[in-house]
């Protein structure tokens, strides 16, 4: 072969190498492209009247959305469920004067939705198996519930406000059909309880602010003592969301929104994540949350958040901001004033 013909192969082996390179780029590029995650699509809420404020999911994923109203004008209430595959459905709410939900927890099968109605506490039960929203008696003498806590096997944990203006705490071994009577928690006096969560029934972390100051104490006896940790001075908020043994999630405001872990039971946190300004926060485990907020133009925002890592969620058909978020063992459902969303935990 001539020294000129070698040049010539070499030259078209060159350009054959770089169209096979080039082909197998743009197919990489074709099969990253299918496999990107669908936007999350929001429904419209039965009801233009009454906005939605609270969701909670049970144990099979089926999820329940209320919402309350003090206008006069029209239903003072509203609520939805979805069934496990995220279909929502109308559902009749119980008889109440003037309504107005603060919180909601969930069991294997059945959530607690409570709040107060007028100057007393009010409690609803959701059965994720008939589908029926109830009245439930509450601990006696309180004027609006608080903080709610379930665990799968039906222990639940009340913070409520009593009589005198103080903080009191109630446990129920049955998923909220009865209620331990309830004990004073003097260290929150003058305070707002914010969250409450238990990793056994007797032993609960709870978190209240006052002014721009988070705080936290720990009960392990069922609210007969208590004792307060420390938390950043920078932290104007907490909500525990979830914990298992001594390992807790949650989330904390210190101008921005942070998500924090403790591996002792709230006596030192760590930070794993920042958000922008955050709504709520729920977790299906230790290491698998949702985060829901707003922009500053009431646009909505949702993030999974995977132990430290933090992944934006596009929407479609959501118009304005989410308010309320709750998981389940394999999917989530968020609120917005007029919308519902369900999506699974990780795509």
């Amino acid at each position: 072969m001539s020294r000129s013909a070698s040049r010539r192969r070499r030259a078209r082996l060159v350009v054959a190498g770089a169209i096979l390179t080039s082909t197998l780029v743009l197919s990489a590029c074709g099969s990253s492209s299918s496999r990107a995650t669908p936007p999350v699509l929001g429904v419209p809420a039965s009801s233009i009247s009454v906005a939605l404020s609270q969701v909670g999911c049970a144990r099979d994923d089926v999820c329940v959305a209320t919402g309350t109203s003090l206008s006069g004008v029209g239903p003072v209430a509203t609520a939805q469920f979805a069934t496990p595959s995220g279909h929502w459905v109308t559902l009749a709410t119980p008889v109440a004067t003037a309504p107005s939900l603060a919180t909601t927890a969930c069991s294997a099968n059945s959530c607690l939705v409570a709040g107060t109605d007028g100057r007393a506490d009010l409690l609803w039960r959701f059965d994720a198996t008939t589908h029926e929203l109830m009245n439930a008696t509450p601990p006696p003498g309180g004027l609006g519930v608080r903080a709610l806590s379930c665990d799968a096997a039906g222990n639940c944990d009340l913070v409520d406000l009593g009589a005198n203006g103080d903080e009191r705490f109630s446990f129920s071994a049955d998923a909220g059909l009865t209620w331990s009577t309830p004990l004073t928690m003097s260290w929150a006096s003058g305070e707002s309880v914010t969250s409450v969560a238990c990793a056994a029934i007797f032993n609960c972390l709870v978190s209240a602010s006052s002014a721009d100051r988070a705080s936290l104490a720990v009960t392990r006896d069922g609210g007969v003592t208590w004792t307060t940790l420390t938390v950043p001075r920078t932290w104007t908020s907490l909500n525990v969301a979830q914990c298992r043994r001594t390992t807790c999630v949650a989330l904390a405001n210190a101008g921005s929104s942070e998500v924090v872990r403790t591996a002792n039971f709230g006596g030192r946190w760590s930070r794993l994540a920042t958000l922008p300004g955050t709504n709520a926060f729920a977790c299906a485990s230790l290491r698998r949350c949702v985060a829901v907020g707003a922009s500053a133009t009431n646009a909505p925002r949702l993030e999974r958040v995977n132990g430290a890592r933090v992944e934006p969620v596009t929407l479609r058909y959501v118009p304005t901001g989410l308010l309320n978020v709750a998981c389940g063992p394999r999917r989530c459902a968020a609120v917005g004033a007029t919308t519902l969303v369900s999506l699974p935990i990780s795509s």
